[in-house]
């Protein structure tokens, strides 16, 4: 049986911390819709070399069952922790789980992952696939041409404040490695919109790209779901939209962004920010007018001092 037939529809690349939860969880409440029960597959993005949290890296079932080294620990944990929910209440849940943790990565057991949505539009989210080089793009122009590509973004240094912050909330970053990551060049990919908007229109036509705003998640939840469903040819009548929206998912702390690191980060991106005022209007000229309000007021309170 030709393998191709069961690849996903749509891939949701990210952004990181700009409401890819939220997208998964509403997306597999539709009937029409088939999401993996597991939300990052991290197939594309499995290379060592990728700046992503890649439990699938590893080479062989047995490094990763064996390994000693950080992301064999961390393949481990993710693995008995998603095999320990409800294995006797679903038992076909339980079994896609051990297919996806235990058999040999490949485009054919890539495909197999997606078979149970047979009869529904399918898909997975990903949010470091934004950041994949323009080869493994290709890869997945070359697997599924015809897939449809989503793409949320949020105002870069808010994503990035939200993105440290939550790691220093969970004890994997020091304050001083905080520090040096909210400047340096690993998150800051994570935020290059238009480079990711390029890479993957390199290989994808713009139709088949869908760029939505975190700003609009959070404003207008209906209104995005329903454009979602629209891109992905899926009824969006009213019984499509659900509590759920307006319940934000894998949300950090609410803790404003210290002055210094607003105006660090506003210098940062403030370039960033304009070309992408230019592409795309809307919330990304909002974003500059606050940026440069930021910077015109920090400028003019330094003057008068």
């Amino acid at each position: 049986m030709d393998y191709q037939q069961w690849l996903p529809d749509f891939l949701g690349i990210g952004g990181q911390r700009c409401g890819s939860k939220w997208l998964y969880t509403n997306l597999r409440k539709h009937p029409g819709l088939w999401l993996p029960p597991i939300k990052e597959l991290h197939y594309f993005d499995r290379s060592p070399d990728n700046d992503s949290p890649n439990t699938l890296a590893a080479g062989s079932l047995r490094e990763r069952l064996f390994g000693q080294q950080e992301i064999h620990r961390r393949f481990r944990d993710r693995a008995w922790r998603a095999l320990a929910r409800g294995p006797l209440r679903r038992p076909l849940e339980t079994i896609w789980k051990l297919k996806f943790f235990f058999a040999r990565p490949s485009d054919t057991w890539y495909a197999s992952l997606f078979r149970p949505g047979r009869n529904k539009v399918r898909g997975e989210i990903t949010p470091s696939y934004a950041i994949l080089s323009r080869p493994d793009v290709a890869h997945v122009h070359a697997l599924m041409p015809r897939a449809k590509i989503l793409f949320v973004i949020r105002n870069p240094i808010v994503r990035t404040w939200s993105g440290v912050r939550m790691r220093l909330r969970r004890g994997t970053l020091t304050e001083s490695q905080a520090r040096e990551l909210l400047l340096g060049p690993a998150i800051s990919a994570r935020s290059d919109y238009l480079t990711t908007l390029s890479t993957w229109e390199s290989e994808f036509p713009r139709e088949q790209m869908f760029v939505g705003f975190f700003d609009d998640l959070v404003k207008d939840p209906e209104g995005l779901l329903t454009s979602v469903y629209e891109f992905l040819g899926v009824p969006s009548g009213q019984e499509y939209l659900w509590p759920t929206m307006r319940q934000k998912q894998n949300a950090s702390p609410s803790e404003a962004m210290p002055a210094e690191v607003e105006l660090a980060l506003t210098r940062k991106y403030e370039p960033l920010i304009a070309q992408m005022s230019d592409r795309l209007g809307g919330h990304a000229t909002t974003w500059l007018t606050e940026a440069r309000a930021t910077l015109g007021g920090r400028d003019h309170s330094t003057r008068a001092a």
